[in-house]
């Protein structure tokens, strides 16, 4: 009977780590902290695609004369980062664009294709999974 559960759980995981991707999904300021849009805690969204992956994206405010002063709706931040799920070539396209006639310019972005990859905390959640399938298979 132990055997049923133990193998039920390792199906578990293996299915839950490969059906849906999460990713962190938060808006960073220089002011703030990771916020989701809708206040959820933790910041966490499953993406519905199939060829989903999570991203970093990092903006930077430009200034151009003659044109008004944009923020991020906080106390003035230059630049902010935002997190969450995208389209597998998202990055490769957003970096060839140029966004200073909008008055911002895409600094940085990173795509990562794994659960919670692009949450500063993501090699500490597959380590700990690991050692819980170690810690399962041992008493198999």
């Amino acid at each position: 009977m132990p055997s049923i559960f133990i193998t039920t759980f390792l199906l578990f995981l293996f299915f839950e780590s490969i059906s849906l991707r999460r990713c962190v999904h938060c808006r960073i300021t220089q002011y703030g902290s990771c916020q989701h849009p809708d206040n959820y805690y933790p910041p966490v969204a499953y993406c519905g695609a199939t060829n989903a992956s999570c991203a970093t994206v990092k903006i930077i405010l430009v200034h151009k004369a003659g044109h008004p002063l944009l923020s991020f709706g906080d106390k003035h931040s230059r630049w902010a980062i935002f997190k969450g799920c995208v389209h597998a070539a998202y990055c490769n396209e957003t970096l060839k664009k140029d966004f200073s006639n909008f008055g911002g310019n895409v600094s940085s972005c990173d795509a990562c294709r794994t659960d919670l990859c692009n949450s500063a905390d993501s090699n500490l959640i597959n380590f700990a999974k690991l050692v819980v399938f170690g810690v399962v298979t041992v008493f198999i």
